[in-house]
Protein backbone atom coordinates (compact mmCIF):
# COMPACT_ATOMS: atom_id res chain seq x y z
CA UNK A 1 0.00 0.00 0.00
CA UNK A 2 1.28 3.46 -0.92
CA UNK A 3 2.07 5.92 1.88
CA UNK A 4 -0.82 8.24 2.77
CA UNK A 5 0.45 11.68 1.85
CA UNK A 6 -3.06 13.13 1.94
CA UNK A 7 -2.07 16.09 4.15
CA UNK A 8 0.63 17.31 1.77
CA UNK A 9 -1.05 16.29 -1.48
CA UNK A 10 -4.39 17.78 -0.47
CA UNK A 11 -3.09 21.02 1.02
CA UNK A 12 -0.32 21.69 -1.53
CA UNK A 13 -2.61 22.19 -4.55
CA UNK A 14 -5.07 24.25 -2.48
CA UNK A 15 -2.23 26.58 -1.41
CA UNK A 16 -1.01 26.81 -5.02
CA UNK A 17 -4.46 27.73 -6.35
CA UNK A 18 -4.63 30.40 -3.63
CA UNK A 19 -1.39 31.92 -4.99
CA UNK A 20 0.72 30.75 -2.05
CA UNK A 21 3.28 29.09 -4.32
CA UNK A 22 6.25 28.91 -1.93
CA UNK A 23 4.06 27.37 0.77
CA UNK A 24 2.69 24.80 -1.70
CA UNK A 25 6.17 23.86 -2.94
CA UNK A 26 7.47 23.40 0.60
CA UNK A 27 4.52 21.26 1.73
CA UNK A 28 4.82 19.00 -1.29
CA UNK A 29 8.62 18.75 -1.02
CA UNK A 30 8.41 17.82 2.66
CA UNK A 31 5.53 15.31 2.28
CA UNK A 32 7.58 12.44 3.72
CA UNK A 33 8.57 14.47 6.78
CA UNK A 34 4.94 15.51 7.35
CA UNK A 35 3.81 11.89 6.95
CA UNK A 36 6.33 10.72 9.57
CA UNK A 37 5.12 13.26 12.14
CA UNK A 38 3.04 12.08 15.06
CA UNK A 39 0.55 14.90 14.41
CA UNK A 40 0.55 15.74 10.69
CA UNK A 41 -1.81 18.70 11.14
CA UNK A 42 0.55 20.29 13.67
CA UNK A 43 3.63 19.43 11.58
CA UNK A 44 2.38 21.20 8.46
CA UNK A 45 1.28 24.25 10.46
CA UNK A 46 4.67 24.56 12.20
CA UNK A 47 6.53 24.05 8.93
CA UNK A 48 4.67 26.89 7.21
CA UNK A 49 4.59 29.29 10.17
CA UNK A 50 8.27 28.77 11.04
CA UNK A 51 9.23 29.71 7.48
CA UNK A 52 6.90 32.74 7.43
CA UNK A 53 4.96 31.31 4.49
CA UNK A 54 1.58 31.74 6.16
CA UNK A 55 0.33 34.56 8.32
CA UNK A 56 -1.82 32.42 10.58
CA UNK A 57 -3.27 28.93 10.86
CA UNK A 58 -6.77 29.13 12.27
CA UNK A 59 -8.74 26.16 13.55
CA UNK A 60 -12.21 26.15 12.01
CA UNK A 61 -15.26 24.84 13.86
CA UNK A 62 -15.91 21.46 12.25
CA UNK A 63 -19.62 21.90 11.49
CA UNK A 64 -18.87 25.18 9.67
CA UNK A 65 -15.67 24.15 7.91
CA UNK A 66 -17.00 24.47 4.37
CA UNK A 67 -18.95 27.71 4.94
CA UNK A 68 -16.02 29.85 3.79
CA UNK A 69 -13.69 28.58 1.06
CA UNK A 70 -11.97 31.92 0.40
CA UNK A 71 -8.73 30.75 2.06
CA UNK A 72 -6.98 27.40 1.63
CA UNK A 73 -7.92 24.82 4.22
CA UNK A 74 -6.83 21.37 5.34
CA UNK A 75 -9.79 19.21 6.34
CA UNK A 76 -9.78 15.84 8.08
CA UNK A 77 -12.90 13.94 7.04
CA UNK A 78 -14.81 11.30 8.96
CA UNK A 79 -16.60 8.70 6.86
CA UNK A 80 -19.53 6.34 7.22
CA UNK A 81 -17.21 3.67 8.65
CA UNK A 82 -16.15 6.12 11.38
CA UNK A 83 -12.66 6.39 9.96
CA UNK A 84 -10.98 9.79 10.10
CA UNK A 85 -7.69 8.78 8.52
CA UNK A 86 -8.03 10.90 5.37
CA UNK A 87 -7.61 14.60 4.63
CA UNK A 88 -8.46 16.85 1.72
CA UNK A 89 -7.58 20.40 0.82
CA UNK A 90 -10.30 22.92 0.08
CA UNK A 91 -10.22 26.34 -1.54
CA UNK A 92 -12.29 28.52 -3.85
CA UNK A 93 -15.12 26.08 -4.42
CA UNK A 94 -12.87 23.05 -4.92
CA UNK A 95 -11.69 19.98 -3.06
CA UNK A 96 -8.13 18.66 -3.49
CA UNK A 97 -7.74 14.96 -2.87
CA UNK A 98 -4.57 12.91 -3.35
CA UNK A 99 -6.59 10.14 -5.03
CA UNK A 100 -9.22 12.12 -6.97
CA UNK A 101 -7.33 15.30 -7.85
CA UNK A 102 -9.12 18.65 -8.04
CA UNK A 103 -12.91 18.38 -7.80
CA UNK A 104 -15.71 20.95 -7.63
CA UNK A 105 -16.96 21.21 -4.06
CA UNK A 106 -20.08 19.10 -3.51
CA UNK A 107 -21.38 16.48 -1.11
CA UNK A 108 -21.09 13.87 -3.88
CA UNK A 109 -17.42 14.75 -4.37
CA UNK A 110 -16.78 14.58 -0.63
CA UNK A 111 -18.16 11.04 -0.85
CA UNK A 112 -15.70 10.32 -3.69
CA UNK A 113 -12.83 11.47 -1.49
CA UNK A 114 -13.63 8.85 1.15
CA UNK A 115 -11.41 5.79 0.82
CA UNK A 116 -13.10 2.42 0.27
CA UNK A 117 -16.11 0.88 -1.41
CA UNK A 118 -19.54 2.20 -0.45
CA UNK A 119 -17.99 4.68 1.97
CA UNK A 120 -19.61 8.09 2.30
CA UNK A 121 -18.63 11.40 3.87
CA UNK A 122 -20.10 11.74 7.36
CA UNK A 123 -18.63 14.94 8.86
CA UNK A 124 -15.53 17.05 9.33
CA UNK A 125 -13.29 15.86 12.17
CA UNK A 126 -11.12 18.98 12.17
CA UNK A 127 -10.08 21.76 9.84
CA UNK A 128 -7.42 24.45 9.68
CA UNK A 129 -7.55 27.54 7.47
CA UNK A 130 -4.25 29.02 6.22
CA UNK A 131 -4.00 32.79 5.88
CA UNK A 132 -1.41 34.37 3.59
CA UNK A 133 1.51 36.15 5.24
CA UNK A 134 1.03 39.82 6.02
CA UNK A 135 2.62 42.15 3.50
CA UNK A 136 4.87 44.88 4.75
CA UNK A 137 4.34 48.45 3.58
CA UNK A 138 7.56 50.21 2.74
CA UNK A 139 7.54 53.96 2.24
CA UNK A 140 9.41 55.19 -0.76
CA UNK A 141 11.95 57.96 -0.37
CA UNK A 142 10.66 61.33 -1.40
CA UNK A 143 7.20 60.77 0.06
CA UNK A 144 5.92 58.63 -2.81
CA UNK A 145 3.17 56.07 -2.33
CA UNK A 146 3.84 52.98 -0.28
CA UNK A 147 4.36 49.71 -2.09
CA UNK A 148 3.66 46.22 -0.87
CA UNK A 149 6.55 43.89 -0.14
CA UNK A 150 6.63 40.25 0.75
CA UNK A 151 3.88 37.82 -0.09
CA UNK A 152 4.19 34.46 -1.65
CA UNK A 153 4.42 34.74 -5.37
Amino acid sequence: RAPNHCVAMGLGPALRDAGMFDAADLVEARAQEILAARNQFAAVQHLLRDRGLVGACRVVAAPNAFDDLTLPMLVQINDSHDSNGHCVGAFGGHLYDMNQGRLPFSRANLDKCCVGRNVKFKHVSRAVRFEPPKTKKKRRRGGGPARAEGGDG
